[in-house]
């Protein structure tokens, strides 16, 4: 059985937990960008970014991630990350 709650508590829940050390950066990467909260996902990634903690870049690639990538945060986000020098010297 699925329970349905407020979508802003699941994330006020979810940033809290991350804040307290007690939900680690792939699951609050994951959390956020499966909640669809595109401006909370910008928001925390100079947190997730300073963390040095990995997280599944590919789900902004996926088909679930357009409008993340619509979004016009996401290139200097990519270079932030390395992302684009990267693929300039690997090929896209």
């Amino acid at each position: 059985m699925t329970q349905q709650g407020s979508k802003q508590a699941a994330l006020d829940a979810l940033a809290s937990d991350f804040a307290a050390g007690s939900l680690g950066v792939p699951m609050y990467v994951g959390a956020l960008f499966f909640v669809g909260d595109i401006d909370g996902l910008y928001a925390a990634m100079d947190k997730v970014v300073a963390s040095g903690e990995p997280f599944d870049v590919e789900l902004f690639f996926s088909r679930m991630g357009r409008p993340f990538r619509k979004d016009a945060r996401f290139t200097p986000l990519m270079m932030r990350l390395g992302l684009v020098d990267f693929w300039d010297k690997a090929g896209w």
